[in-house]
Parts: structure tokens; C-alpha cells; sequence
């Protein structure tokens, strides 16, 4: 039985989530292009007999995801030339070798389209003048080397999250540069994390051990809504405590189950905090006012933060959000659940 409300991991159901979401993505893939055949009066039996033979038993590399919110995109915004040449190169575009993915390769940015593109829009909504640049083979080295104590400690507080990101991880890209955000992942390359190489003062296997936690869990949330929207006011804006500015009902639900999840996650991990460096000690300069992002690295204090955090957006979420009676099961699922983690 899959669970759709269920905002804990769980192996088995995130597996059975991520199954039913690739078998959504292949059936869609078809119908549009077959749609786009009879619209183009083109017979692209070839492309649908190729996309037809996509074995959804297999984790499906970032790849497939980027040329079918591409494909969508270009449908809404009429850009006939652009899907047409989509789905004429459909084969070229969706090479055999890199349409899968056995495990999670971790490297740095390779110029691929969808990297770029990804890129450019973190440029558009930076709030500063950014730069984002290749990791050099040290910073990837290094990098590897964090990621993997963090995924060990995983592994130790909790079995199922670990699996969860290894269901739902393909790939991870380190970046350098001047940027402001740690990390980021987007629906329309799932299965990719982008992460930039530790520079700040914080214990790089604490760093990467909430960065996996925080990108992994919008996958899972962006599987569930593939299935449920949770929000019917998922655009409107608020101000959000986490980030403490304004964002749409959508982003600050994302952020609030993101929260949850660290919540849970800290807690679990705590009896392996000297496996984090020695850097653990008690919360200290606690600012609930400050937005996530630019609260010290440290053990104590973030899960304090995070555990207010939680608070507050619980009853932002409760006053403003329009959920779908799944979105309130959800909501509700993760204020009983917390409730019981932290007495």
C-alpha cells in the first residue's frame, strides 16, 4: 500500500512513490508526443516506440525529467519549432547509455543544457551580484569525502532516509563561486542535487549532512505532489519565518516539510554527533528571528531553530494555506508526529 500522507521515510514507500511516479512521466511522455504527431501531421512512430520501451523498474537519470518538462513548456508557451525539433531528435536527445541510473555519480558541472539552464536562473534570483563556477578536482575530492561520512551517519540515525536517497538521488553536481544558497534541486531535473562545495564555517560533513536531508526531501515532496497538489492557494504569497521573506503558499510548504524533516533527522542523528567533527556543543546565541540560512553551524542551535521554525510555520500554514484533504492529512501527520519526537 503506498501512502501518500506519510511524511516520515519509509523505504518501502518511497520506493513504490518514485515507481509510480516514473510510470506517470513515461505514459505523459507518450501521449504528448503522439499528440504533437497528429497536431504536426509527422509520424514519430519511431520516437513512441523508443519512449514506449523505457523500463520504469529502473531509476530514470535527470535526463528524461528535463526533456519532458522541456516538451510541456514548450506546448504552453506555443514554441512549435522548438518542440517539433524536440521530438524529431527524440533518440539523439534521449541517448540509450545516460537514460538510466545505477547509483549516485557525484562531479561537477559538465556545460550540459540543463545545467546551464539551471544556472541562469539561480543568476536571475540571486539578491546580489553571483557568480557560479566549476569545482576544481580538489573541492570535488574533498567534497566526496564529506558527502560519504554524511550518508554513513544517515545510514546510522536512520535507515529509511538513507534509502530514500539513494531511490531518489542520481546525481549530485558540486559548484564553486559566490553564490548565497547551499544547495539546490528543481522537479524539472529530478534526481539531481546541486551543492556547493563547503566554504562557510561549519563542519563540511554537518554541511552535506543537511544538504542530502533538505534536496532529498523536495524530491520526495515533489513525487507526492505529482499525485496531490496538497495546496489550492499554492501561489499566493506570504512571509515565510523560515527564510523571513515572502514567498508563495507552494515554497513555504516545501520549506515547512523540508523542516520536519531536519527535525526529525537531527534528533535521530544525535547520538552520533561525534561523528561530526567534535563540533557539537550545546545552542548558544539563539536569534529565532533570523532566517534559517544565516544561523551558525551549529548541532544544538540548528535543531532548536529548526524546531521553532517548525512551530511557526505550522500555524502559518494552519491560518492561510487552502489544502486538499490530502495537504491536511499531511499537515496534521507531521504537527503529531513532531510533537511526539520533541516531549
Amino acid at each position: 500500500m503506498v501512502y501518500f500522507s506519510k511524511p516520515d521515510p519509509d523505504e518501502s514507500n518511497s520506493r513504490e512513490l518514485h515507481y509510480l511516479f516514473r510510470k506517470r512521466i513515461k505514459e505523459s511522455l507518450i501521449r504528448l508526443v503522439e499528440k504533437i504527431a497528429v497536431f504536426l501531421k509527422k509520424d514519430y512512430q519511431v520516437q513512441i516506440g523508443y519512449l514506449s520501451s523505457l523500463i520504469i523498474e529502473k531509476k530514470f537519470s535527470p535526463i528524461i525529467y528535463y526533456f519532458y518538462f522541456s516538451l510541456l513548456e514548450f506546448i504552453i508557451k506555443k514554441e512549435q519549432l522548438k518542440y517539433s525539433e524536440y521530438c524529431e531528435n527524440l533518440c539523439d536527445l534521449l541517448p540509450f547509455k545516460n537514460i538510466y541510473s545505477e547509483t549516485i555519480v557525484i562531479n561537477t558541472l559538465e556545460n550540459k543544457a540543463w545545467e546551464k539552464e539551471y544556472i541562469e536562473n539561480l543568476m536571475k534570483n540571486a539578491n546580489r551580484p553571483s557568480f557560479v563556477t566549476q569545482a576544481t578536482d580538489e573541492q570535488i575530492l574533498e567534497s566526496k569525502v564529506y558527502i560519504q561520512k554524511a550518508l554513513e551517519i544517515i545510514n546510522k540515525a536512520n535507515k529509511d532516509m538513507f534509502a530514500e536517497i539513494h531511490d531518489h538521488v542520481s546525481s549530485i553536481k558540486i559548484f564553486a563561486g559566490d553564490y548565497d544558497a547551499f544547495s539546490g534541486t528543481s522537479m524539472k531535473y529530478f534526481g539531481n542535487l546541486f551543492f556547493k562545495n563547503c566554504t562557510i564555517d561549519a563542519d563540511p560533513v554537518l554541511y552535506f549532512f543537511e544538504s542530502l536531508i533538505h534536496e532529498t526531501s523536495h524530491l520526495h515532496l515533489n513525487i507526492l505532489m505529482a499525485f496531490d497538489p496538497l495546496l489550492i492557494n499554492s501561489k499566493e504569497h506570504f512571509y515565510s519565518p523560515a527564510r523571513d521573506t515572502i514567498r508563495p503558499m507552494k515554497g513555504i510548504l516545501h520549506g515547512h516539510f523540508v523542516v520536519y524533516r531536519l527535525v526529525l533527522m537531527y534528533l535521530a542523528a544525535y547520538s552520533y554527533r561525534t561523528l561530526f567533527n567534535n563540533r557539537i556543543d550545546v545552542a548558544e546565541n539563539l536569534d529565532f528571528n533570523v532566517a534559517i540560512g544565516k544561523q551558525p553551524w551549529n548541532y544544538s542551535t540548528r535543531l532548536e531553530i529548526f524546531k521553532f521554525k517548525f512551530i511557526q510555520g505550522d500555524e502559518l500554514i494552519r491560518q492561510h494555506a487552502k489544502l486538499t484533504p490530502g495537504g491536511q492529512e499531511l499537515l496534521d501527520n507531521m504537527k503529531d508526529n513532531f510533537e511526539k519526537m520533541i516531549h
